[in-house]
């Protein structure tokens, strides 16, 4: 390989280098709600994970929620996160029909001390299911990756 060429394969390698280090310094928060409890329309339930805007992977989130007594139980889209300290407020909408379209407000009230338990408060409230609504405690994960 020819100096020139070596020097140019080198220039690129730092480049590359740099450009990847500078992507990694951004933080990405990743949020976990999830939790089982009564709402008033009854036993109600929810995992959702979702990541606010600004980092790599986009504004975007998924999950599931139900209530068991309106027999709904739906896969459920995130949008509209706001992250602000150890709280999290995001809307939350079902897939296909809009049989759940919900606000979440989620609170870490401490860092979860293992695989399971409640470590939080989240509340919500819906159009869809009209007038449904709830707040219990729930394990709540608000994390920054780098």
């Amino acid at each position: 390989m020819s100096k020139a060429r070596l020097a140019v394969f080198v220039g690129a390698l730092v480049a590359a280098l740099v450009l990847t280090a500078g992507a990694g310094a951004s933080s990405n928060n990743q949020i976990v709600l999830s939790g089982i409890g009564f709402s008033n329309v009854g036993p109600a339930g929810f995992w959702l994970w979702s990541q606010p805007g600004g980092n790599a992977y986009g504004n975007d989130g998924a999950g599931n929620m139900y209530f068991y007594a309106l027999g709904i139980q739906k896969p459920v889209e995130i949008s509209s996160i706001t992250l602000s300290g150890n709280t999290v407020t995001e809307r939350v909408t079902s897939k296909s029909d809009s049989s759940i379209d919900c606000w979440f407000t989620g609170t870490e009230l401490s860092p979860p001390g293992g695989p399971h338990g409640a470590n939080g408060w989240v509340s919500f409230s819906c159009s869809a299911p009209s007038g449904a609504a709830g707040g219990f405690p729930a394990t709540v994960v608000i994390s920054s990756l780098s």
